[in-house]
């Protein structure tokens, strides 16, 4: 039957009440998956059905306010620059069975 996936971008996810939040909510729901974590980019992929998958969207789209957080867009040819957190659903899809185990956070400080 297979497993339905959502990837979600933020902008920012430094502030540690947003985190617990994607762990605890994705734990509940008995979803797996991870958040990936870089400087300008941190990307959440979640696996599950779709009622968990509706719940967790509300979560991510509506119930956590994002635009509460103010980050700094670092650029090499531009002073930096202040503007507001936000979250997108990037892709939304099924998948033939579950990549990951348990939701993790990693986080990864250079490019490669």
């Amino acid at each position: 039957m297979g497993v339905n996936v959502s990837v979600y971008r933020i902008k920012d996810l430094s502030n540690q009440a947003k985190k617990f939040k994607i762990e605890t909510n994705a734990k509940q729901l008995f979803m797996t998956g991870i958040v990936i974590i870089f400087r300008d980019c941190c990307v959440v992929v979640v696996e599950g059905g779709p009622k968990q998958q509706k719940k967790y969207r509300r979560l991510m789209m509506h119930r956590i306010k994002w635009e509460e957080d103010i980050v700094r867009t670092y650029d090499d040819t531009v002073d930096n620059k202040e503007e507001a957190n936000s979250c997108k659903l990037v892709w939304e899809g099924k998948a033939p069975k579950r990549s990951f185990g348990e939701i993790k956070f990693r986080q990864f400080p250079m490019e490669k």
